[in-house]
């Protein structure tokens, strides 16, 4: 491995004309980490990433690494209360292992705290140093996330009684709708991230009552659901059913032949009812936190974005 030059390393505050290298840096360094270890390479959807890093941006905290003028790193989370969640973690391939990475880190952490962290998470790949890197911030194993694969018949095909099924009403989401059940299960109200989802193209909400009644909410976009929460666990197979059946009808669902779904160890009930329907793993990450929070135990995720 190359030694790279550390003088001419700055870490700095990430800027609006950074959005775009800062977003190449991930998918680069993403494409490289499933090569190494032979995990299956899929298209990205580099715009989606655009939106959702400006969004990052915009609400959060983003630090890169510049060197020689060329972003080569970056670090960026969310705080939503005292509730911090790190985005993104990433290194161009040829500038990983030279102790640049920790230096971003440990900034956009320090950031963190100072601004009224006492809780962290994040959704981890399954690169080694880098979860080093996590445990040393004091963010502990907790399970694994699997991302699943449900067959179009199946995701198409209610377990639900249809009488039972019939109970159970959709109407579009509003962000204060779903930032109040997220209070409860997330622990946090996240209300900009809903505000974020409300207008990025091609993503739906849903809001779900029962006998007038709040049941949850969920989200689908091109074929994958999340983020889904739910209330009451006695809920959990309607909604599942519900957001697959609306996933099952988009354009890139029909393409695939498949839904995608990401679930949390914790959730073992909803993975087992994923698996119970055909879903085949496609990939797995892993769920390090500083403390248990909220109930995820009823909650699926929308991805290592904003979980």
């Amino acid at each position: 491995m190359t030694t790279i030059d550390m003088s001419n390393a700055v870490v700095r505050a990430a800027q609006a004309n950074d959005v775009e290298a800062a977003t190449d840096v991930y998918l680069v360094s993403l494409e490289d980490l499933k090569r190494r270890h032979g995990a299956p390479i899929t298209p990205m959807d580099r715009d989606d990433w655009l939106r959702g890093y400006a969004h990052v941006l915009n609400t959060g905290i983003f630090n890169v690494i510049e060197l020689d003028g060329k972003v080569v790193g970056l670090a960026n989370g969310v705080l939503r209360d005292d509730l911090w969640f790190l985005s993104g973690f990433w290194m161009l391939p040829g500038y990983q292992g030279q102790g640049l990475g920790r230096q971003v880190l440990d900034k956009t952490f320090a950031e963190a705290a100072e601004r009224g962290a006492k809780r962290y998470f994040v959704w981890a790949s399954i690169d080694l140093p880098a979860v080093a890197n996590y445990m040393r911030l004091s963010m502990l194993p907790g399970y694994q996330i699997f991302t699943v694969r449900v067959p179009l018949d199946s995701a198409a095909r209610p377990r639900t009684e249809a009488a039972s099924l019939e109970q159970y009403l959709l109407s579009p989401l509003e962000p204060q709708a779903a930032a109040e059940i997220d209070s409860d299960i997330r622990g946090v109200g996240r209300i900009e991230d809903h505000i974020y989802w409300s207008k990025d193209p091609g993503r739906q909400g849903w809001l779900v009552r029962r006998h007038g009644q709040t049941v949850g909410y969920f989200y689908q976009r091109q074929g994958q659901v999340g983020a889904l929460a739910y209330l009451d666990k006695g809920d959990e197979g309607a909604m599942i059913d519900l957001a697959l059946a609306q996933s099952a009808k988009c354009e890139a669902a029909q393409a695939s032949g498949a839904v995608t779904v990401m679930a949390p160890g914790i959730n073992s009930s909803a993975l087992s009812s994923l698996l119970s329907r055909g879903a085949r793993f496609t990939s797995h990450s892993h769920f390090l936190t500083s403390a248990p929070f909220g109930r995820l135990e009823n909650y699926l995720p929308s991805g290592p974005h904003l979980y």
